[in-house]
């Protein structure tokens, strides 16, 4: 889904067999963008939010069927690039420019003033936007950031 910035809840049934000779199960969700929560069989399992993703979760698997739900959050970004395509419904200042960076390269406004239907805290004019920001950092041509359980996610076993 382009523009989506939130958690998106993924769900897998599968069945294991335990391993016999003691060693642990670990589950690599592989590539995540950004952080995820597992749950597995109703037992939380972590929370993981740097590389490796990769989670103990020897005590919450059971021989037989099992239920994995892995949660992931991603950046504002999308949503914030999403925004651009509707209409403005804040004043912005004039853009700023990073003077250290080779080519003094724009990167964004301050909102120059708090916006009347904020202070009265009415709807916004602009319905089709999501975020509130108090500077605005992206276009709508900017590029979106990968989201979501990019994997493979794999179950493997050690010591």
């Amino acid at each position: 889904m382009r523009y989506f910035s939130r958690t998106a809840v993924y769900h897998k049934h599968f069945t294991w067999e335990q391993p016999r000779d003691g060693s642990r199960v670990w589950l690599d969700l592989g590539a995540v963008q950004n952080m995820a929560e597992v749950v597995l069989n109703g037992h939380p399992c972590g929370i993981l939010w740097h590389a490796p993703f990769s989670v103990d979760v020897t005590d919450a698997l059971r021989d037989g069927e099992n239920e994995l739900e892995i949660r992931v959050t991603n950046l504002w970004v999308n949503r914030m690039v999403g925004d651009e395509f509707e209409p403005d419904d804040v004043v912005w200042g004039e853009p700023s420019r990073y003077s250290y960076a080779p080519g003094n390269p724009i990167i964004g406004s301050t909102m120059k003033e708090i916006p009347e239907w904020m202070e009265k805290n009415q709807l916004r004019p602009s319905q089709g936007r999501h975020a509130v920001v108090s500077y605005k950092f992206f276009s709508k041509d900017a590029p979106l950031h990968p989201s979501g359980l990019l994997g493979p996610v794999s179950l493997t076993t050690g010591y």
